[in-house]
């Protein structure tokens, strides 16, 4: 009956699959026809997202293979599976649950017997399911955990939540931005300056990845202003490339090229979000955002922010435990080695001179271990401002006179 067994590679559990009707099952094929035979028609989908289905899809039988496909009748396509952001019921993330759904169809190496069923003509179900999974996949980046991994080195972090360039740790609005791609697709949801980024691009070793979350790219897209071309704007920041953002991909992306008070509008997006996001769907349109009275304009009437007004940086040549204070964000007592770059490097307004950067790195590296001896990877206050301490080092090294 064209049935036989299989594993699947990231569960190691058994399931069933038939080459005939490219069916796939955790069951095994009796325990299917003897579903089919109680209920009268083809066995229904075991993940129990599709007990309630979205509005305007419907379940219907294929005649030719006896399985379920669904029709949504808004767009008059027809697909074997719903794609996965249109579920509001997410399933268990437990590989022996037996809702998880088997693995999809795929063809044998060998040429299969002939006389096989063709499969029918309504959904291209490998294609369809594939498209819509890597676009909830891209999406799902933009969330804190994937935007800004656990194991993101502290200054990192900080760049991040300040909207600075992980590189050079300038406002991100400073100067044209850039993404990174592989096969000319977005790999990640991140931006750099566009010069920073071509830096990182030329300058890897073993391979060339994003210095965030380390996925691997080929080649820098530079973003096209936001100011001056709006739509080349939208289509380069629109990760899952379905014509829309949510409300995480909205802040990030305008924080990259926009002089927003980040903050307040994480603050203030989720109650202004219903305005534009009529249908409820947690989206909103590149219509939407772009309109003349869309959700861009609102924010940049309502939640700019003033960049003549710059915070004043303790002199840390007069005041080493103040500036020391006023960079320790979390009031650890410590700072980290990349920390203490990214304050330098802000402190001397080094951001646009990448040789100097550099040099600050090597001095900041060749030093560190005199006074982290105990490897914890942080310095606390009071080896940073001793005398001939780690503040009084750097300055010898750099020769720009702390005392």
């Amino acid at each position: 009956d064209g049935w036989q067994s299989a594993v699947d590679p990231k569960t190691g559990r058994t399931y069933y699959i038939n080459h005939r009707t490219k069916q796939t099952s955790w069951y095994p094929p009796s325990a299917m026809q003897q579903q089919q035979q109680q209920t009268g028609s083809a066995p229904v989908p075991l993940d129990p997202r599709y007990d309630s289905l979205p509005d305007g899809w419907e379940r219907r039988i294929d005649p030719a293979s006896g399985r379920n496909y669904y029709v949504d009748h808004r767009t008059k396509t027809s697909h074997w599976s719903i794609p996965s952001y249109l579920l509001t019921r997410p399933p268990s993330s437990s590989v022996t649950n037996t809702h998880t759904q088997a693995p999809s169809y795929t063809r044998p190496a060998q040429t299969s017997a002939a006389g096989g069923d063709a499969a029918p003509s309504a959904p291209p179900l490998e294609q369809e399911s594939s498209v819509a999974q890597s676009r909830v996949d891209m999406r799902r980046m933009y969330s804190l955990k994937n935007f800004c991994p656990a194991n993101t080195p502290a200054a990192q972090q900080l760049a991040l939540r300040f909207a600075e360039c992980v590189v050079c740790f300038d406002d991100m609005h400073k100067e044209a931005c850039a993404v990174f791609l592989k096969n000319n697709k977005r790999i990640c949801p991140h931006f750099l300056h566009y010069r920073c980024a071509c830096d990182v691009m030329n300058s890897s070793r073993g391979g060339k990845h994003c210095p965030i979350c380390r996925r691997s790219f080929d080649s820098v897209r530079q973003v096209p202003s936001i100011n001056e071309d709006p739509e080349g704007w939208f289509e380069a920041v629109d990760l899952s490339g379905e014509g829309s953002l949510n409300q995480r991909e909205v802040l990030e992306v305008l924080k990259a090229q926009l002089p927003i008070d980040a903050q307040r509008l994480e603050e203030g997006l989720p109650e202004l979000w219903g305005n534009w996001d009529r249908a409820g769907d947690g989206v909103i349109s590149k219509e939407e955002f772009l309109a003349s009275d869309g959700l861009l304009a609102c924010i940049r009437r309502d939640f700019y922010r003033d960049v003549e007004q710059e915070v004043r940086i303790p002199d840390v040549r007069d005041n080493k435990e103040e500036w020391f204070d006023y960079w320790d964000y979390d009031k650890s007592g410590t700072l980290e080695q990349e920390e203490i770059v990214r304050a330098l490097i802000k402190t001397f307004r080094l951001s646009d001179d990448r040789a100097r950067i550099d040099q600050m790195r090597s001095v900041v590296s060749a030093v560190w271990g005199i006074f982290d001896q105990d490897n914890s990877g942080g310095i606390d206050k009071r080896e940073f401002i001793a005398p001939d301490g780690l503040a009084d080092t750097i300055a010898a090294s750099l020769n720009v006179g702390l005392r």
